[in-house]
């Protein structure tokens, strides 16, 4: 019987993540050996990763592709551990125990280019350290305003930075790290203008 070699075996993986069935990836994984060592490195290549309460979603360009739950298949949370190396684009909507590999992983490669931190995730110790500890490789950072710090003043320089709860004055401007673009979002109407 012919065997697939592994890099074929990759890219049936990861196409079929693009293809955004999470179902068909773990069958697809636990299909064989050969297949299932395919999968961890499919998920050790991921450059986008969202991590929520309930879910992660993973992949490569633009945009996720698939999300996978926990608690419907065990295997999916043995793969989300697989992720980290590759990891370019963060975005965090939760700050949960389970997400300790991944982001211990994620901080040992320093290589995160994009960082998304959601408003009400917001813990300012957790996300001032991973922004410090990033602050050479970020380019583009979504955060709440109350992250800003002096510390994170002098060592940020962004080409872009986006303040998800802006609810300050424009002397409140003067704080902001260096960065080419700037946008304050907000809930409040004309603020700013």
């Amino acid at each position: 019987m012919l065997r697939l070699n592994s890099d074929i075996l990759f890219e049936i993986g990861k196409k079929l993540i693009e293809d955004g069935d999470s179902d068909a990836v773990l069958r697809f994984g636990l299909s064989g050996k050969e297949s299932w060592n395919a999968l961890i490195k499919v998920f050790a290549s991921v450059k986008i990763l969202k991590l929520y309460y309930f879910y992660y979603s993973i992949g490569w360009d633009e945009n996720c592709c698939c999300t996978f739950y926990f608690g419907s298949n065990p295997h999916s949370t043995f793969l989300m551990n697989c992720i980290g190396a590759s990891v370019k684009n963060l975005q965090l909507f939760e700050q949960f125990p389970i997400y300790k590999q991944i982001l211990d992983k994620i901080s040992e490669r320093q290589q995160l280019n994009s960082i998304f931190i959601d408003p009400s995730f917001f813990s300012i110790f957790f996300s001032v350290k991973l922004l410090k500890h990033h602050s050479k490789t970020l380019k583009h950072v979504s955060i709440p305003s109350q992250c800003m710090t002096e510390e994170l003043q002098n060592l940020l320089n962004l080409e872009s930075l986006t303040c998800l709860d802006f609810c300050g004055t424009k002397e409140f401007l003067q704080n902001f790290c260096k960065t080419t673009f700037l946008t304050l979002q907000s809930n409040m109407e004309n603020l700013c203008k």
